[in-house]
């Protein structure tokens, strides 16, 4: 309530650096705690960040947007999000609701023009944040590839790109040669291999309201795996 009240009273004269200050202290406060106050706590104590952030969104706080970005990958908040056990203790829910928020300012932002200083200054970072997943944490691009998709913009086909050419490194290595003569990708065993996915694909299709009509046109019952 405080950021909100000094955002907007202060409007050009707002002071981004003491927040994100603010913010950044705290994570290295709690990241310092860590031992002492259990690793249940702390999980609890980041998923607290994840909202907080959620709420300062830069699509509300639009002159916040390059403090947020920078907190939303800050090295004690992020990492910490994307371990494995994310995947169920809702590291990776929270970042993907962050996500969220981050496409849909970026996309907010492309609706006034791809020549607009905010866009020039903050798609670079959208690109570091997506390379570096690619190259450290590819399984979170790959079992989030049908919702990270739908968040980026259809024509910014270069984040697509990084989405969809994730792969982890044990399967980058079995990979053949792209450019090997008489190459039938049709045929290679990895292209009968379903993916893992960590959405919850019914829930979409739920709070769609197509649920229903999408069963009755498959005939019965979504498969658990989906196609």
């Amino acid at each position: 309530l405080v950021f909100h009240d000094h955002y907007y009273k202060q409007a050009e004269r707002f002071q981004s650096r003491v927040y994100f200050r603010l913010f950044s202290s705290l994570l290295c406060e709690m990241h310092d705690l860590r031992d002492q106050l259990g690793e249940e706590v702390h999980k609890d104590i980041l998923q607290t960040f994840g909202t907080a952030f959620d709420s300062i969104q830069p699509s509300i706080f639009e002159g916040f947007a390059f403090g947020w970005l920078t907190l939303i990958t800050h090295r004690l908040f992020l990492p910490a999000m994307l371990q494995p056990q994310g995947r169920t203790s809702g590291g990776w829910d929270m970042l993907l609701r962050l996500f969220g928020a981050l496409f849909k300012f970026f996309t907010l932002a492309s609706a006034e023009g791809e020549g607009s200083g905010t866009l020039r200054e903050f798609y670079p970072g959208i690109c570091r944040l997506m390379l570096m997943l690619h190259r450290d944490y590819p399984e979170f691009l790959i079992e989030n590839h049908a919702v990270l998709n739908a968040m980026v913009p259809e024509r910014i086909s270069q984040l697509h790109n990084l989405i969809n050419s994730a792969a982890t490194h044990a399967v980058a290595a079995e990979q053949p040669d792209p450019f090997e003569r008489g190459l039938k990708i049709n045929r290679l065993e990895q292209v009968r291999q379903a993916p893992p996915v960590h959405t919850d694909h019914e829930k979409v299709l739920r709070e769609a309201n197509v649920l229903q009509s999408v069963q009755k046109a498959l005939g019965g019952a979504l498969d658990e795996t989906p196609a």
